[in-house]
């Protein structure tokens, strides 16, 4: 797993867990959370609506204490003389830097905690309720499915240009850095591949996102 697109790939798959994790966080603090209602949407929003650092400042200063306080590199080891295991590992520094900085973390937040007060009043859901069943876990695949969709629609522009500040901070061979390398020494050919791989992702993610959320929007029409 020494190319670029290889370290890329899991860079953008460890945003991907992340997604996951701090999505099912959100759900929690709105759903579960023993507060007033008013006072679980604030906090659900809060968790992720602190100032976004851009990766610029936000990626050295995270190096930078983690070596200051835990004597930790964060940086990119050697790909040559690293298994697999240690490139999944460096690879969830500069990943955890651009979910936050990409925005990802903050709209992830606002989105859980819209939709959730959104389709709790919807009349299946109040309907449920009224039996006896629990709303949070019937709303929960609901939920999520849409907060990660719209999320990832929204944010990918975001979340690609800071890839290549991060992978040039931490020193991670990715798509970007080798794209920042050709540049500087000015191999166009090189280059271009490279952006055309860049622009094969997110145009994969692109469609994804797009049909996901549209086949899901046909399903909910009738929702109300």
């Amino acid at each position: 797993m020494s190319s670029p697109l290889g370290t890329t790939c899991l860079v953008l798959a460890w945003c991907l867990v992340l997604s996951l994790g701090w999505s099912n966080l959100c759900f929690a603090v709105v759903a579960y959370g023993r507060l007033p209602a008013e006072w679980r949407q604030t906090a659900a929003t809060t968790l992720g609506t602190g100032m976004i650092m851009p990766a610029l400042v936000a990626a050295p200063l995270t190096l930078l204490a983690a070596f200051r306080s835990l004597q930790v590199n964060l940086l990119f080891p050697v790909t040559l003389f690293a298994d697999f295991g240690e490139l999944v590992g460096a690879s969830l520094a500069p990943a955890l830097v651009l979910f936050c900085a990409s925005g990802l973390a903050s709209t992830l937040a606002r989105e859980i905690s819209r939709e959730y007060r959104h389709w709790q009043h919807q009349p299946f859901s109040m309907l449920s309720s009224s039996l006896g069943k629990s709303a949070p876990r019937d709303l929960y695949k609901l939920v999520m499915v849409r907060s990660l969709g719209q999320t990832w629609a929204q944010v990918l522009p975001w979340l690609f240009g800071e890839l290549v500040v991060v992978e040039a901070i931490f020193n991670a061979p990715g798509l970007g850095l080798e794209a920042w390398h050709l540049a500087r020494i000015r191999d166009h050919a090189g280059l271009l591949r490279c952006i055309a791989w860049l622009a094969g992702l997110y145009l994969i993610c692109i469609l994804f996102t797009s049909w996901s959320n549209k086949r899901l929007g046909q399903r909910l029409a009738s929702y109300g």
